[in-house]
């Protein structure tokens, strides 16, 4: 069975693109990494395995983990506020009139 993977800076790029920048991600798996008791909202993201391309063997991560990890982050977290609805109202205007603005009163229009 065949798998996409993605290397532990791939993923701190992936997890930026869709949570944001609320933490140094790469820093914040390095700590999960080390660190049991090391989370985000709860949740953790760990590392399928090590891969040695050059050197010293890396952490991979599964994509459908880091997938699994972002949605599930996503729906912790509070929904963007909705837009606030304009309260426009309207007023009578006098096109004649030409004070500064501090001294002119608005009346409502009449319904």
């Amino acid at each position: 069975m065949k798998d996409k993977a993605v290397s532990s800076s791939e993923a701190a790029h992936v997890v930026r693109k869709f949570i944001g920048p609320v933490r140094a991600w790469d820093g914040a798996l390095e700590e999960m990494r080390r660190n049991e008791s090391a989370n985000y909202l709860g949740l953790r993201l760990e590392p399928y395995g090590r891969m040695q391309r050059q050197g010293y063997p890396r952490p991979i991560y599964l994509l459908r983990d880091v997938l699994e990890f972002i949605c599930r982050a996503r729906e912790l977290t509070t929904p963007p506020s909705k837009p606030a609805e304009i309260d426009a109202f309207e007023i009578e205007i006098d096109p004649t009139l030409h004070c500064p603005w501090r001294v002119r009163t608005v009346m409502a229009a009449p319904h």
